[in-house]
């Protein structure tokens, strides 16, 4: 497999006035970013409203992206479900759509039921041992514990660990205490030039949807150690990462549609931007070059 290294997209999904996949879009907003550095592409995540699809149009999703994206690009399937039945039939359709990675979400139902750190390590270790793909770990909020994370890395088909809001404190301890080899990607990004530093191996960000040369260019300031470059970057773009965490699809796809890649409308019950929204992310947009 190749190394877990650099910026990741976890790409927005587009749908038609419909409310279906639309696969024209999901083909050139590939192509768009192939011609980027972005080192690949989450399919399904949160960020593209993987909760608001369907088992079968996640795999109809993870087959256009193959299609459409580069050789060189790493593809991570995002499967967040509640059973590990469905998460190994997802894991099995990933696999036959051509990816190389699974990012996995610890379940959210039957919280409290029983002791949350074995609840969490029994749903993993039962998807890794039959999974035909290694797992990268998806952690958000509280939904995994430090300890759990660190015992978890040590499975050989558990290769990574990504931490979206709220987990920075997972994201730091793990980069500290997992083994060689175990790539921690940071979902925080306002503080790229601190993940680096404490060891994380990249990072899987919304707004490279939007904004991948700006990324890339913070990326590149870290890589040749031109830190004053890297926080004046990372300040800039500080407002728009901000206000997408905040708002959520709706305004990544607004950032998008501003940028001259096509976004589109989020899928219900996500409701739309209000103007007040819109004029945030144009405002955010306004110093962060093309």
């Amino acid at each position: 497999m190749p190394t877990i290294r650099g910026i990741y997209a976890p790409l927005a999904t587009p749908f038609d006035h419909l409310g279906r996949l639309y696969g024209a879009k999901v083909r050139s907003s590939v192509e768009r970013l192939n011609r980027t550095r972005l080192a690949g592409y989450v399919v399904a995540g949160s960020a593209g409203e993987g909760p608001l699809l369907s088992s079968a149009e996640k795999v109809q999703l993870w087959k256009a992206v193959r299609e459409a994206a580069a050789d060189d690009k790493q593809l991570f399937a995002a499967i967040s479900c509640e059973s590990v039945a469905e998460a190994l039939e997802l894991a099995a359709a990933a696999a036959d759509a051509g990816f190389h990675y699974l990012a996995l979400t610890a379940p959210a139902a039957y919280r409290g039921s029983f002791a949350e750190p074995r609840r969490q390590k029994l749903f993993f270790e039962s998807v890794a041992d039959r999974a035909q793909l290694p797992i990268v770990m998806h952690a958000i909020a509280d939904r995994l514990e430090v300890s759990t994370a660190v015992e978890l890395a040590a499975h050989p088909q558990i290769v990574g660990l990504w931490c979206a809001e709220g987990a920075a404190n997972l994201r730091d301890e793990a980069a500290e205490r997992a083994p060689a080899g175990f790539a921690v990607l940071s979902g925080l990004p306002e503080d790229l030039p601190q993940a680096s530093a404490r060891g994380c191996a990249g990072a899987i960000l919304a707004a490279a949807n939007a904004i991948p040369f700006h990324l890339l260019s913070i990326d590149e300031a870290i890589r040749t150690r031109e830190t004053a470059a890297a926080d004046e970057l990372s300040k800039r773009a500080s407002p728009l990462f901000e206000a997408l965490a905040e708002l959520g699809p709706a305004g990544l796809k607004h950032a998008m549609d501003l940028r001259g890649a096509f976004g589109g409308a989020a899928r219900l019950p996500l409701p739309p931007l209000d103007s007040e929204s819109r004029r945030r992310i144009e405002q955010a947009l306004a110093d962060i070059l093309n």
